[in-house]
């Protein structure tokens, strides 16, 4: 029985390494490609790169250089949408991202008014889900350890107060990490040359205006193959989804 688990544990460990190599090998033949200019090439393999589940803000910021050196606005806000939310402090995609939003027809802005309901969204649109949840574990675990030295040296109250304070941080990077959680925006943008913003999820409903190329919008919901759409001037709308490129529900 335990031959056969270590067995089990082998191939499972040996399945894990070549599929980390093969994703190391298409990451390298990806930039390699971007390098050379080669940006289609680089864009399906780093395609590959995202379907295998390596979310990445590096691969979406040069999948959205590479859409927009092929002259597809459209893709390239969407991607560099997308790099944002993983690298929200990385100035390349910021500048970039203006950059794309310069060149659009309609002067949208990328980023939404605050309400005062989003008071908490300063602090989880600085921080990545994946920083709020390092934090949260080093805190607890730090300040338990802090804790259990005081235990045993309780005549040296800083440690208490460190303990203590460690264990407040990590209260409030889990508070942060669940708000992060119910106020994240899931932006996106017009990939088509011109579409219909529709009063409903039809073609059969109202025509309200138009939007083109590039146009960046935040998801409320989707059904039937249509997006319900929120844009930076307050207008929302109905327009199909097959018009559009959208980072996936659920990506941290």
């Amino acid at each position: 029985m335990l031959k056969h688990i270590i067995i089990a544990v082998s191939l499972a460990l040996s399945s894990h390494a070549a599929q980390a190599t093969d994703l190391a090998e298409k990451i390298r033949a990806a930039a390699a490609a971007f390098d050379a200019g080669a940006y289609r090439q680089a864009l399906d393999l780093y395609q590959e790169v995202i379907a295998s589940g390596h979310v990445n803000g590096h691969v979406y910021y040069n999948m959205g250089v590479a859409w927009y050196r092929l002259q597809h606005k459209g893709e390239a806000m969407a991607a560099l949408l997308a790099a944002r939310h993983y690298l929200p402090r990385n100035a390349d995609v910021k500048f970039n991202l203006e950059h794309v939003q310069d060149k659009i027809t309609d002067q949208l802005g990328i980023e939404m008014p605050r309400r005062f309901s989003d008071a908490l969204s300063f602090i989880t649109d600085f921080f990545t889900a994946r920083e709020l949840s390092f934090t949260a574990l080093l805190a607890l675990g730090v300040g338990l350890l802090v804790l259990a030295f005081w235990l045993f040296y309780r005549q040296i109250v800083f440690l208490l107060k460190l303990g203590v304070l460690l264990l407040v941080i990590a209260v409030l990077s889990v508070i942060f990490l669940q708000a992060k959680a119910m106020l994240t925006e899931h932006w996106g943008a017009v990939t088509a040359a011109r579409v219909s913003v529709y009063s409903g999820p039809g073609e059969d409903n109202t025509t309200l205006f138009m939007l083109h190329e590039g146009a960046p919008f935040v998801v409320e919901q989707e059904t039937n193959g249509y997006l319900q759409i929120r844009l930076s001037d307050g207008k929302q709308g109905w327009i199909a989804a097959n018009t559009a490129r959208v980072r996936a529900r659920g990506s941290s």
